[in-house]
């Protein structure tokens, strides 16, 4: 495997131990798929303890770090997590979901994981070494035409004004035969990005975690962030 710092082998340890309790909800939530049965409370109980199992854990590892939601204000040293990046897909059987750790400290995020658990991916960005997917360097496309991309549009969160613009930009790739995709999952698609299986990824967010995230990972991956 890439090699990891102590804290990165710590947190990898622990999605993966978090990881096998979701993935055992997942496979019930498949199978309730075609049930009569009303499963939505089933998927609440299993998020919830999912968050819980990551707090407990986090604790354990820096008791007097606090523990904030990635899309909540936080302090210049804290874990943000994301127990499940889209619930709607988690709750549909749709294996496209993250979970999400990461650490700043002194107002800078230094180390991030994301986890898929459904195929055992997991993704790596520590400040000044890059980014590793299981065992390889991350490093985003070099596509050198818009032509020959794939521009993932997210519209979550995104009404009025902003859900205008993400509606016109779609119609404005399809008119000119960009290739571009929809999707549910911000962090899955995210994770696409700095592999290089798509090229762009827009989307609207008002969460300063999220941009600085997202900032720090294309940095580490050789990308760039931009902000309108």
């Amino acid at each position: 495997m890439f090699h990891l710092s102590p804290l990165m082998n710590i947190l990898y340890k622990l999605t993966r131990s978090t990881g096998k309790n979701i993935l055992k909800d997942f496979n019930e939530i498949e199978r309730l798929q075609s049930s009569i049965k009303n499963f939505q409370g089933f998927v609440h109980k299993s998020l919830r303890n999912l968050n819980q199992n990551i707090e407990d854990n986090l604790l354990k590892i820096k008791k007097d770090i606090k523990i904030f939601n990635i899309y909540k204000q936080s302090q210049q040293t804290c874990w943000l997590i994301l127990p499940v990046d889209s619930e709607i897909n988690f709750s549909r059987g749709i294996p496209e979901f993250m979970t999400i750790i990461a650490y700043k400290e002194n107002n800078k995020i230094i180390d991030c994981i994301f986890y898929n658990p459904t195929n055992d991916e997991a993704f790596f960005f520590e400040n000044g070494t890059g980014g590793s997917k299981n065992d390889f360097k991350l490093r985003v496309s070099e596509k050198k035409t818009i032509y020959d991309s794939l521009i993932s549009i997210n519209y979550n969160d995104a009404v009025d004004e902003e859900l205008k613009i993400l509606e016109s930009l779609q119609i404005m790739l399809k008119n000119k035969e960009i290739n571009s995709r929809v999707n549910n999952s911000l962090f899955y698609e995210f994770s696409l990005l700095t592999e290089g299986k798509i090229d762009a990824l827009v989307f609207y967010d008002s969460s300063e975690n999220i941009k600085e995230l997202f900032s720090f990972i294309l940095k580490e991956t050789g990308g760039f962030f931009i902000e309108k």
